[in-house]
């Protein structure tokens, strides 16, 4: 997923735009020549549109409409101080930014044993048009970093030696659910971050 990261001073606003907003058939892509104040215009327009989206400020939560009310109005105060830029996460949530760490700290672990095969399982709602999930392919890149018998990762379940196998599901309104599975002859070990909510920071 993409964000644009405005700072006005210590105040942080993440946008959500383009992917999103696009995923969700909301808003077009942007032209490739704004001005700032047009590029600003845009992604509250992007974040206005995320009918499905609750934003959480300082534990509040928020429509997608009152939260580009919000920025509009910091907008308005902060005048020409706002600037663009881009900032680059597949994922930015706690839950998932652990689970990260957790699953590079399991595969150093497990990279010896040779006789569990590992595949992981990604779960999102029917409106997601990507397959595999941006999450997915940063926990199956840090599991080949971290294994030495696995070399790409394959968006399937029949792989060869080799490769990791992500089997992508849509399913309902499943908000996010990210399965990796280690199995071998004996038993299964496995570790699961499951989305509650989609809950986007602001």
């Amino acid at each position: 997923m993409d964000y644009f990261l405005t700072t006005v001073k210590h105040f942080i606003i993440v946008f959500c735009a383009l992917v999103t907003c696009t995923s969700y058939g909301q808003v077009n892509k942007a032209p490739v020549s704004l001005t700032e104040p047009q590029k600003i215009e845009y992604l509250i327009k992007c974040v206005e549109g995320l009918n499905n989206a609750i934003f959480d400020r300082n534990g509040t939560l928020y429509s997608s409409q009152a939260a580009a009310s919000h920025l509009k109005m910091k907008w308005e105060k902060a005048g020409n101080t706002v600037k663009t830029g881009f900032f680059y996460a597949s994922n930015f949530s706690l839950g998932v930014n652990l689970f990260f760490e957790l699953n590079k700290k399991l595969a150093q672990l497990m990279n010896p044993f040779k006789e569990y095969s590992i595949r992981i399982n990604e779960i999102h709602h029917t409106h997601k048009l990507d397959a595999p999930s941006g999450t997915a392919i940063t926990l199956a890149e840090v599991l080949i970093m971290n294994t030495n018998h696995l070399t790409i990762w394959k968006n399937s379940e029949d792989v060869d030696a080799g490769e990791l196998p992500i089997v992508s599901y849509r399913e309902g309104e499943v908000p996010g659910t990210h399965e990796i599975i280690y199995d071998s002859d004996i038993d299964s070990l496995s570790i699961k971050q499951k989305r509650k909510a989609a809950k986007v920071l602001l």
